[in-house]
């Protein structure tokens, strides 16, 4: 019996630590899993040239290797240039022109009420029947300050975003030049007359030339003097029209003017503004003045709207067109700095 009972506990004591030892391999086992995932792969070495190369052979190897890397964090850059102008265009772009929406209710009350209403058929008739500029020297006075110039210089701004997308361009392809430079000059003699042969520095100009290029369309693009008078008269011309189809009334130049006394005084319901076969009378000129500031707001924030459409779309084109272009240099470029 005490020989069964020691045979008994000896195999126990044998099953447990042979489960102890288990468990704790297993646990050594996963504590060294753990550590290896949280570990960085070790580098790997770089692949030693083929055996027999000589070596200039290896020595070219390297260097259009080393071209290829650099092509590709090149083109990585070129991407990420293009990336930032986009978001940047799309976040702050529309905030340029907030400042001129704003500034239209204010205008809107500039042009309200029957004396001004008056004051612009008067013109409009005016330069019809006799020529010149009276109305658009009267538009002039009430939208140049608080619309046409803050609307030109909205665009400035984006523009100016161009600029400087076209200034990080260039400075990017020329530090990707350099690179090729730099290993070029690692090359023994006679190879480095073969990578920077003729053909490979036709490019280097070429693609100097683009980066001016694109420098130079961001410069011209911005708004200058001729285009905020451009947007004057397409503003002035709106407002003009307005004017005559809420109105109703057309005169030929030629005509003669009957006087309009009420634009500068009183009402006085009979007085008439007659011009070639149109008669404005004051009950006329009410009912327009009742539309004009509404029909007025409308057309100056249409234009805003359309104007600010117009411009991103340009700035984005204007910055596709300059990354595509400098893609496309670098490309040959690499394929010819490694031929």
């Amino acid at each position: 019996m005490k020989t069964i009972k020691t045979i008994f506990f000896l195999v126990l004591f044998a099953v447990l630590f042979a489960s102890t030892r288990t468990s704790c391999s297993i646990e050594r086992s996963s504590r060294e899993a753990v550590r290896a995932a949280a570990e960085p792969p070790a580098a790997k070495a770089p692949s030693a040239p083929p055996a027999g190369l000589s070596a200039d052979e290896i020595a070219w190897a390297r260097y259009r290797a080393a071209v290829d890397a650099a092509g590709k964090a090149h083109l990585a850059r070129l991407d990420r240039i293009y990336g930032d102008f986009l978001r940047g265009l799309s976040e702050k772009g529309p905030s340029r022109f907030a400042s001129v929406r704003n500034a239209v209710p204010a205008i809107r009350r500039s042009v309200s009420g029957f004396k001004t209403a008056g004051k612009m058929v008067k013109d409009i008739t005016l330069d019809q029947a006799k020529g010149g500029d009276r109305f658009e020297r009267r538009l002039e006075s009430l939208l140049e300050t608080p619309f046409v110039r803050p609307l030109a210089r909205a665009r400035e701004g984006i523009f100016a975003d161009c600029d400087t997308c076209a200034a990080r361009l260039a400075a990017e392809a020329r530090a990707y030049r350099e690179e090729i430079g730099r290993a070029q000059a690692e090359l023994p003699r006679p190879l480095q007359i073969r990578a920077n042969n003729k053909g490979f520095q036709a490019l280097v100009e070429r693609d100097k030339a683009t980066m001016r290029e694109f420098a130079s369309k961001a410069r011209e693009t911005a708004v200058g003097v001729a285009l905020e008078a451009a947007f004057a008269r397409s503003t002035y011309a709106a407002v003009r029209k307005l004017v005559t189809i809420l109105g109703g009334k057309a005169v030929g130049k030629g005509a003669i003017t009957v006087a309009l006394p009420f634009v500068d005084g009183p009402i006085p319901v009979g007085d008439i503004l007659a011009v070639g076969g149109a008669a404005w009378t004051a009950w006329d000129v009410h009912k327009l003045a009742r539309v004009l500031p509404d029909a007025i707001e409308n057309q100056l924030r249409a234009t805003v709207d359309q104007t600010q459409r117009d411009t991103l779309a340009e700035a984005a084109r204007f910055a596709r067109e300059a990354h595509d272009a400098c893609v496309a240099s670098a490309v040959e470029l690499g394929r010819a700095a490694a031929k």
